[in-house]
């Protein structure tokens, strides 16, 4: 697993530990901040967005583009414009789009790292579960990612933007 991004402090200190204790280090890498990460996405089997919160979460596009399959959290009300055709509203299930899948939010009214090991979310579960059913079918979400790439990357065309703000 390669993890790209970086963030607070205290949560890498938080993730270096616990893939300490969970002697994971060779199969665990923080890269941190990359300038350019369309080569690690390209390379990914999946994106994997675990954010409480993003503005616009321009990785989901890039993941598109580069035909990754998506997992991520409801962390904006944009997120199933982003990764859908079509609109679903959110859930406190996983919603299938055409490019992966999207897991209700993690974010539960207050920011800290879990005080013990075994405070697993509900909806850490279904993170977990939606990654796992992306990784074993993973042809199939390429597949459909694929078929549905043009549709979703055309919502970004400069020229199709323009004109919906002039309406």
């Amino acid at each position: 697993m390669v993890i790209i991004g970086d963030g607070d402090p205290n949560v890498s200190e938080y993730i270096n530990k616990l893939i300490s204790k969970l002697n994971i280090q060779n199969s665990v890498f923080l890269l941190g901040r990359r300038n350019n990460p369309y080569k690690y996405l390209k390379a990914s089997d999946v994106l994997v967005l675990s954010s409480y919160y993003e503005g616009t979460p321009n990785v989901i596009v890039e993941s598109i583009a580069v035909g990754t399959p998506i997992v991520s959290t409801y962390c904006t009300k944009g997120i199933i414009e982003l990764m859908s055709k079509t609109n679903h509203s959110e859930s406190e299930n996983n919603i299938e789009t055409e490019s992966g899948i999207v897991t209700p939010n993690l974010f539960k009214g207050f920011l800290n790292i879990p005080d013990s090991d075994n405070a697993i979310l509900d909806e850490e579960i279904k993170l977990t579960e939606a990654l796992l059913k992306v990784l074993k079918r993973n042809e199939i979400y390429r597949n459909n990612l694929e078929n549905s790439k043009i549709d979703l990357l055309n919502k970004f065309d400069l020229s199709k933007v323009s004109m919906s703000y002039l309406k």
